[in-house]
């Protein structure tokens, strides 16, 4: 099996690349015998050879210097003109390649000037990652490679925005999520 990486016109199933103004990974396997192709897997965003594949769940929170809610979510510009950010993922189940990703979590801090949103856009943002400390060599790389956007998927697509990783670091990092957030339990101070 092998990655190849194929320039794509369809910008909706492509990832931009040095290589190619956009392109897409395929899986290719061939039978060693005949050299023939035995099967191609469907076309993921990638900008990469010899993608891994890669699965992630688990819980995500964010917040931003939007006034009111983040506007990345409507596919918008930040309110100010430019955002910084916060973004907190925690894996609880998940693998890259044969290395299991449970019980890890990432921080990504970051800013960025414009609407990253648009397709004509030139803003590229800044990022700094913290990878959690707990997990051995092979699983914060395997995290750090799928969040820098180098295996495809949606971190491709944040990956391909990024102009400047300024730090990527291994800390210990500790984030709660509350499991239902329809039944959290609020307490304000009385009056």
């Amino acid at each position: 099996m092998d990655g190849t990486l194929v320039p794509t016109r369809d910008h909706a199933v492509a990832e931009r690349s040095k290589n190619y103004r956009y392109s897409t990974n395929h899986q290719v396997v061939i039978d060693a015998d005949t050299r023939r192709v035995v099967v191609v897997g469907r076309p993921l965003p990638g900008n990469r050879n010899d993608c891994k594949a890669w699965e992630l769940s688990g819980a995500k929170d964010a917040v931003c210097s939007c006034s009111l809610s983040c506007l990345c979510a409507f596919v918008q510009a930040p309110a100010h003109g430019s955002c910084l950010f916060t973004l907190v993922w925690q894996v609880h189940e998940g693998h890259c390649g044969d290395v299991r990703l449970h019980g890890l979590e990432v921080v990504a801090l970051g800013e960025f000037a414009g609407n990253m949103w648009a397709e004509s856009t030139d803003s590229r943002m800044s990022v700094m990652f913290s990878i959690d400390a707990k997990g051995t060599a092979a699983r914060r790389e395997a995290l750090e490679e799928i969040f820098r956007g180098n295996v495809g998927g949606w971190p491709g697509t944040f990956g391909s925005l990024i102009g400047d990783v300024r730090e990527v670091r291994y800390a210990p990092i500790a984030f709660d999520a509350v499991e239902d957030l329809g039944t959290g339990v609020q307490q304000w101070p009385a009056r």
